[in-house]
């Protein structure tokens, strides 16, 4: 196993679950959201694409194999280090990013990536839309932006709920195309993986497996889910 799913980071943005020592759960989890992003189709081999708040770069190294060139950007130092320490790959670059404007000019990326970082804990509503605005300038036109976020069935001091982030895109004329879940939050067999007892070549068919059941499902109620959103920028 890469041994970046046991790498800590202060707040476990980089590697999903800060917790998880072992490392099997966030294996999981990163197979699963790679899956998600496959299936979606949203990157194509001539792309040049954005990684918004990579982190540790978990991400970057599998966007290369699938684009022309990619771009991984955070405000968090210590995680711009452990992307270069870990995540270093050709066609992949990493920049420091101040949270306010984003380092690039404008129309410059056929789409951008955001997984985890879309959250109250990280943006107020004022620095959200400022994001989104930032978004919207540096994507050609057409261009996509593909987020996989927490969404509770109600309001939660930590995360956007769907709808809230459905109007915020929606205002900068980022248009949905596709939103749905991709995985339960507090599912009980979460807890089997990180605790090592399903091998961990039965975890890609597991991943199959939740996908197509959340797929059938609509909702997030008393727990959270993690959804796949998909907006574009059109002419």
């Amino acid at each position: 196993m890469n041994r970046i799913f046991n790498t800590s980071d202060m707040d476990g943005y980089g590697i999903l679950d800060a917790a998880d020592k072992r490392g099997y759960k966030n294996f999981y989890i990163d197979y699963l959201q790679k899956l998600a992003l496959d299936r979606e189709g949203a990157f194509k081999t001539t792309d040049v694409v954005l990684d918004f708040g990579c982190g540790i770069g978990r991400l970057c190294p599998w966007l290369a194999s699938r684009c022309r060139q990619v771009y991984g950007i955070d405000r968090d130092i210590e995680l711009l280090r452990l992307a270069t320490e870990h995540n270093t790959r050709p066609h992949v670059a990493y920049q420091d990013y101040d949270g306010e404007t984003i380092p690039f000019p404008q129309s410059y990326f056929n789409a951008i990536l955001c997984v985890g970082v879309l959250q109250k804990r990280i943006w107020s509503d004022k620095q959200l839309t400022h994001i989104l605005g930032e978004f919207h300038r540096i994507l050609k036109t057409p261009g996509t932006v593909v987020a996989i976020e927490h969404v509770y069935g109600k309001s939660h001091v930590w995360s956007y709920q769907r709808e809230e982030l459905l109007a915020h895109f929606a205002r900068h004329d980022l248009v949905c195309t596709a939103h749905y879940p991709i995985r339960r939050g507090h599912w009980p067999v979460l807890y089997l993986i990180r605790w090592g007892f399903i091998p961990l070549n039965f975890l890609p068919r597991l991943a199959q497996y939740e996908l197509n059941k959340q797929r059938s499902e609509t909702e997030a109620y008393l727990d959270y889910k993690d959804y796949l959103f998909r907006f574009e920028k059109k002419g």
